[in-house]
């Protein structure tokens, strides 16, 4: 619609108004006689009553009926239902009347309720990056732009005014009905005012949103439809339906009757919204394949649009911004189809997901490699400026490394490989080991051969622990139930943090024992995530213990941040009739809530630097209590346990060298046969032979997980986490909220963003 044009009649009003209910008529008294009074008072006053209808004096009482004349209070964030009045203010008959819906008419009432004047300085929407707008709050006058609401701008108190605003879409996305489909951000107001005081105010609003139009890939609407039909009686009516697919690709229709399909990401702009969880565990294997499939069509048009873009009109806005967007949508989208082959209970659903999680990662890969996607990126000048200011940090950094001079030294011995520095160490753990299978072997009556087997390891490693410190892993367990350990360690987590947890009652599940908290700053009330704790094996559950982030912490397009969401998923026994789930000490692990985006080669720090809490007498009594007496763990044991820390350090350090050799030579030399590699270093390092006929890599999962080529950052991480602990928590208190404060606000800055600002 044009606004104001020149010489031209308008013949139609259209007005937007609030549904609400009519009002009865009833600011003077009503009779049904056409005379009450002498002198025919009551029909002077209805006809001197500029709001009284032409005849409206000989109207029944149930007639007096008014319909309201004004939207009423709405408040943010409230949603409200409004119909369409278009009125032939002509004497013309008008036909074929056509209300376009591209175009978004939005009326803003602002009240005055002070006691004083306000002077409105500044009324205007600010369009979001789809839409142009235009104030329909002025008139044309003698070709002068007049506005309706006089010259002075004044607003009394107890006042009302409407502003009125028409958005248009864009000329390069009304052409493309595919884009501007989905938009429901239409913009938001501004509104600056100054009392008669002179103070001066400003109200900026959140993202206003309209509800999007729900045709997904087709637009329908109606081109001829009878004025009258008979009851029960079949009647016809023509249709246009337009395909809204980017590209005008070809699509195949089927008619359905009674039923409606929404595709992921539409179905995801309804109801994604901040502080709520939208995650869903109740998908069949056949809504799973069929989701996949939609969620890659929804996704390949936004990667489309923003392909078929003229290169000199890309904008952060219809570019990045668009590709963060539709990322957010389909990170959560994804993690319902992929996530459930590591925890349901349905093993056809873990199959249906199993080969999401493949046709996505495909998809994946198929998405980072467009060319176009990559040449509008780098179009854009805030990518320039990044790419010339890192291009002049590296040449500045050559320079400088070039001409640095300093110099360290070391003797023959510091330059050993780690492995040399531990093998004194790693030969008398051996020995002792060997000492007591020799010992053990007279007195069962078993031949003794004199060597250490892969199968001997680990059972000895327990009886050295249990013969040094007198630790009894199984007397431990008691003092371990994991009711009282986890309430122990959420208690630690949100003095720490200034966290609150709470349990969700009658949660949204994958099943039945898994249990959902809410996190909430304590300081302010305000929900900040949620967690799911799986705690106990089942039949194809994950059978590792990890962290999963299933619903990312993020801005959505309104303005609003979308809360976080993980799932803890570990296998802890299960609790059997008359005794708890009893962890060993080794499951009591900080680490096992830990979870952060970093580096590759420090990402064990976080859960490396936790574990330190488990081996402090303080923590530990939090962390303790008989399952049986519910009596608190001794003052002997704990120092027998704290004292067993280093036990084995050696040999299971030597382990660890083992791994990140066999990994870093297979991802350098890709002929090396792995079985025989890791025999190799086994022999070499850890002086115990793999055991013949087998492939310990073949179980590697590791070599194959995303530490590719980086398994050494376990060990290489347990240089910064004891130098963070003991320099930080050890010194100042490992209960302090300020150090933890530090501790994240500092290191975690600096090892999740390479190229610091201003650096």
């Amino acid at each position: 619609m044009e606004v104001n044009p020149p010489k031209q009649e308008h013949l139609l009003a259209l007005k937007v108004m609030r549904l609400t209910k009519p009002t009865l008529f009833t600011n003077i008294p009503v009779t049904c006689e056409e005379k009450d009074l002498p002198g025919d008072l009551f029909n002077q006053l209805m006809r001197d009553d500029p709001s009284t209808v032409n005849g409206a004096e000989i109207l029944m009482l149930g007639e007096m009926l008014t319909l309201p004349q004004n939207f009423g209070n709405i408040f943010l964030g409230e949603t409200f239902s409004s119909y369409i009045s278009v009125h032939n203010d002509s004497n013309q008959v008008v036909k074929d009347i056509l209300v376009k819906t591209d175009e978004v008419f939005l009326e803003a009432q602002i009240q005055n309720i002070t006691t004083s004047p306000m002077f409105m300085e500044k009324v205007s929407l600010e369009p979001s990056i789809m839409y142009n707008v235009a104030e329909l709050n002025s008139v044309n006058q003698a070709g002068e732009c007049v506005t309706t609401f006089g010259s002075r701008a004044y607003l009394q108190p107890m006042d009302t005014r409407q502003y009125l605003y028409c958005l248009k879409p864009k000329k390069e996305f009304a052409e493309k009905a595919g884009i501007i489909k989905g938009v429901t951000v239409i913009g938001k107001l501004d509104i600056v005012w100054k009392t008669n005081l002179g103070e001066r105010g400003r109200l900026q609003t959140s993202q206003l949103q309209r509800m999007a139009p729900g045709y997904g890939d087709v637009r329908l609407s109606l081109e001829a439809i009878p004025d009258t039909v008979n009851l029960e009686e079949p009647f016809h009516i023509t249709c246009k339906i337009t395909n809204c697919r980017v590209g005008g690709s070809r699509i195949l229709f089927r008619m359905t009757l009674g039923r409606e399909e929404v595709s992921p990401l539409q179905a995801m702009s309804s109801y994604m919204a901040a502080g709520r969880n939208v995650l869903r565990w109740d998908l069949s294997p056949e809504q799973i394949k069929t989701r996949t499939e939609e969620l890659i069509s929804q996704t390949k048009q936004v990667y489309d649009a923003i392909g078929m873009l003229d290169i000199k009109e890309v904008t952060y806005e219809n570019c990045l911004q668009a590709l963060a967007d539709v990322e957010v949508k389909y990170i959560v989208e994804r993690t319902m189809l992929d996530f459930p082959q590591h925890v349901s209970s349905d093993k056809e659903v873990r199959a249906a997901s199993t080969e999401a999680d493949k046709r996505l990662s495909r998809f994946d890969i198929e998405m980072s490699m467009r060319q176009d996607i990559f040449l509008r990126v780098v179009h854009l000048k805030e990518i320039k400026a990044m790419k010339k200011r890192m291009s002049e940090l590296c040449i500045d950094f050559n320079k400088n490394l070039n001409e640095d001079d300093t110099f360290l030294v070391f003797s023959k011995a510091e330059l050993d490989d780690l492995s040399q520095k531990l093998r004194p160490l790693g030969e008398a753990e051996r020995e002792f080991i060997l000492n007591l299978k020799k010992k053990e072997c007279e007195e069962r009556g078993f031949e003794y051969d004199g060597k250490i087997n892969a199968w001997d390891l680990h059972y000895y490693m327990t009886r050295t622990e249990e013969l040094k410190y007198s630790v009894d892993q199984e007397t431990l367990k008691e003092y371990f139930p994991i009711e009282v350990v986890t309430e122990g360690l959420l208690s630690i987590y949100q003095e720490l943090l200034g966290l609150s947890f709470e349990q969700v009652t009658d949660a949204h599940v994958w099943n039945k024992s898994v249990t959902l908290y809410s996190v909430k700053d304590k300081a302010t009330g305000e929900v900040l995530g949620q967690f799911y704790l799986d705690l106990y094996p089942r039949e194809g559950k994950y059978n590792h213990a990890a962290c999963f982030g299933l619903q990312p912490g993020c801005l959505l397009p309104d303005g609003s941040r979308m809360m976080s969401v993980a799932a803890l998923v570990v296998n802890f026994s299960q609790p059997l009739a008359g005794r708890p789930s009893l962890l060993r000490h080794d499951e009591t692990d900080f680490a096992r809530f830990s979870g952060t985006n970093v580096e590759t080669d420090f990402v064990e720090v976080p859960s490396q630097m936790l574990e330190n809490w488990v081996w402090d007498a303080d923590s530990l009594r939090r962390l303790s209590k008989h399952y049986k007496h519910g009596s608190p763990i001794t003052d002997d044991l704990l120092e027998k346990l704290v004292a067993s820390r280093l036990v084995n350090t050696g040999l299971l350090t030597l382990r660890q060298i083992v791994l990140s050799k066999v990994d870093q030579s297979l991802h350098t030399n890709t002929a090396l046969d792995a079985a025989s590699e890791y025999a190799k270093y086994c022999a070499e390092i850890l002086g115990v032979a793999a055991t013949p006929g087998t492939n310990m890599p073949a179980t590697f999962g590791h070599l194959a997980g995303g530490y590719d080529g980086q398994y050494y950052g376990y060990l290489w991480s347990e240089v910064f986490s004891m130098d963070m602990f003991y320099s930080c928590f050890k010194k100042e208190g490992i209960m302090n909220p300020e150090v933890l404060y530090y501790f994240f606000s500092s290191f975690f800055y600096f090892y999740t963003c390479p190229i610091p600002p201003n650096s």
